[in-house]
């Protein structure tokens, strides 16, 4: 990366010190006439998430934002110790190693690798807006209350543009644009940058945003880089915002901009509705077993049925009916369209309903481990997975 490890976190090229309290003094301050967005989103984002404190949250959401945390760490844990994280440590390195932006590249793979990861109303949110402020926490010395304070406005802003663009190609973990605003937000809020940093970081990362293939999305490793290269492009358009580099403020909402190509229906009143008294924070939920949101019922219910009947044979199952989502069907229905068996890659496992809800009725649980050789080698899972299986949206045909 450029300038990687030239300049300490948080320091102009003048060795100036983190910024204390008060209004952030970035390399260069701008005048407002370099500013024309005005109104735009951008800027009223920027203006709100720059001057965010703590005590302008509910204690309810700050309660939520302490469990995002702990269950981003436990992702972390669970990612780093599969075979498929230590192989993202070989290639990458270790969070905790002392270049930033190498590091929070590492973890966002190792959160991500086992689809561990929490889900709120708009976004899988935390592998930038918790994996940024934690890895700065520490070059910036941030305490308890600003690395919260960091995770709200990283979560907030990240959110909301999100929503903007959630009725098009992408959603979930594929809307890797989201990474683009919890990576500006989550490190900016946590080096107490001015709204102007804020408003040119975000144009020039808006600017760049990243188009997800479903090809490799849904059946390879390349899934890993789905929130680690837009966190990287956040990352670089904050270096260049604190020194003087500018983007187009207005870059959602114009008619060449984000929200034009990135949403068959825009939204931009979402980015703005109920700023500061609406909390997306308070939509998170937290999964159990590793793999989407759209298997978790599905294995729930099967956990179920292994402890009601006293145990499994396959054999004596002769179909399996999930009721599910339409989301449900629809994830069935393309991961069908991958070969799945013992070698595929964790992805393709991740996202498999017959394999993920096999595992759950034979064995009551569904594990990291369950991800990985010697467990994927199990014939019975994959005789069970071969049965006759289909997944119905009640009420649809």
């Amino acid at each position: 990366m450029p300038g990687s490890g030239t300049t300490p976190v948080g320091r102009d090229a003048s060795g100036a010190p983190p910024h204390g309290p008060g209004p952030a003094k970035d390399a260069r301050v701008r005048p407002e006439s370099r500013s024309p967005g005005g109104d735009s989103i951008i800027r009223r984002l920027a203006l709100w998430g720059s001057r965010l404190d703590l005590g302008d949250a509910p204690d309810r959401v700050v309660a939520h934002l302490k469990s995002q945390i702990l269950s981003q760490l436990g992702a972390a844990r669970a990612g780093y110790g599969h075979p498929l994280g230590r192989r993202i440590s070989q290639a990458y390195g270790s969070p905790l190693q002392r270049d930033p932006k190498h590091a929070v590249h590492s973890l966002s793979m190792a959160t991500v690798c086992l689809d561990f990861d929490d889900t709120a109303y708009a976004g899988h949110l935390s592998h930038s807006t918790v994996n940024v402020p934690l890895i700065y926490a520490s070059p910036l010395r941030l305490d308890g209350r600003q690395l919260l304070t960091s995770v709200l406005a990283a979560n907030e802003t990240a959110a909301r543009i999100t929503a903007a663009a959630t009725l098009g190609p992408f959603r979930g973990q594929t809307a890797g644009h989201t990474h683009l605003a919890g990576a500006v937000a989550g490190r900016l809020r946590a080096e107490n940058a001015s709204a102007d940093t804020w408003a040119h970081a975000l144009g020039m990362a808006f600017s760049v945003p990243t188009w997800s293939l479903s090809r490799g999305f849904f059946s390879t490793d390349a899934k890993l880089l789905v929130a680690a290269v837009p966190v990287q492009i956040g990352l670089s358009a904050c270096d260049g915002a604190r020194f003087g580099l500018t983007g187009p403020e207005d870059v959602l909402e114009h008619p060449q901009g984000f929200l034009h190509r990135f949403a068959d229906i825009p939204l931009p009143e979402e980015a703005l509705a109920g700023l500061g008294s609406l909390w997306h924070t308070e939509t998170f939920s937290y999964k159990i077993h590793p793999g989407s949101a759209y298997t978790s019922a599905a294995v729930d219910c099967a956990v179920e049925l292994h402890s009601a009947l006293g145990g499994v044979d396959h054999r004596d199952i002769t179909e399996v009916v999930v009721e599910g989502s339409i989301f449900t069907a629809g994830l069935d229905r393309i991961a069908r369209q991958h070969p799945i068996g013992p070698d595929s890659s964790v992805a393709a496992l991740n996202f498999s309903l017959p394999y993920n809800v096999a595992t759950a009725l034979l064995t009551g649980s569904l594990l990291p481990s369950d991800l990985a050789h010697p467990a994927v080698d199990r014939p019975d899972r994959w005789e069970l997975a071969d049965i006759q299986l289909r997944a119905a949206v009640p009420g649809l045909a």
